[in-house]
């Protein structure tokens, strides 16, 4: 999670993943707000659960070395193809409770089937809000606060029917995960950051980053599911 030094206090700009003590995963659209801000205006801050608070244990804040966008990705696109990056932080991260890796998918790894969540600061979307009174949503439901929603993946094919109607090319297919549709979005969320991570489990107390939240992720309540930048895409495994 990513913050901007302003004044006297932070705001907050994106989210991202930790895979590596010293290497995070974000959108392209954050990385590049920040390379053409300039590095040195903003820090990684990790645990921190509500943004709204100075928590008094957990939290962690670091410099930043290098921020990384992808050569591909095009601001002006709408779907916001390859909106990947990387942020490289001036010291390792200290696994904790609240701090912790978030393992990458192999290369072009199936999710199909499996259980995935999306966390965010967004506010809760407006069918969840239903459930609590005026009260509870001005005082405890804003944004800044972390919360997750379960979202089903989308088959293969399901997917790509969609992309066939909205995608501009088959090249775009493989750099997606489709995820919700047929109204499970009312559990996501409005005004979702983008590099908010889809965690998918592969096994007990095993969990992998499978997409990241992009401009084309949305939290409609009809049947389109939401887009995310497909992140096993972007893995290279490493040669022995």
């Amino acid at each position: 999670m990513e913050k901007s030094p302003k004044q006297d206090s932070d705001q907050f700009i994106c989210t991202g993943t930790l895979v590596e003590p010293d290497l995070i995963v974000t959108s392209a659209s954050c990385t590049l707000r920040m390379f053409e801000t300039g590095v040195d205006n903003f820090h990684v801050v990790l645990g921190d659960a509500n943004l709204q608070i100075d928590l008094p244990f957990g939290v962690q804040i670091h410099e930043i070395s290098e921020v990384i966008v992808h050569e591909n990705y095009r601001p002006d696109d709408s779907f916001h193809y390859e909106d990947i990056g990387l942020i490289k932080i001036k010291t390792y991260a200290k696994m904790e409770t609240t701090v912790c890796l978030l393992c990458l998918p192999d290369t072009f790894k199936s999710f199909e089937n499996d259980n995935c969540t999306v966390v965010g600061y967004g506010r809760p979307s407006t069918a969840a809000l239903n459930q609590f009174s005026r009260e509870d949503i001005d005082n405890d439901l804003t944004d800044g606060i972390l919360r997750k929603a379960e979202l089903p993946i989308v088959d293969t094919i399901m997917c790509q029917e969609y992309l066939d109607v909205n995608a501009r090319s088959d090249e775009m297919h493989s750099g997606f995960i489709c995820a919700g549709g047929k109204g499970h979005e009312e559990s996501c969320y409005i005004a979702m950051d983008g590099g908010s991570p889809l965690a998918c489990q592969k096994g007990e107390n095993h969990y992998e980053l499978a997409g990241l939240v992009t401009f084309g992720t949305s939290c409609s309540h009809d049947q389109s599911p939401s887009l995310f930048t497909n992140v096993s895409k972007h893995v290279k495994c490493k040669e022995v």
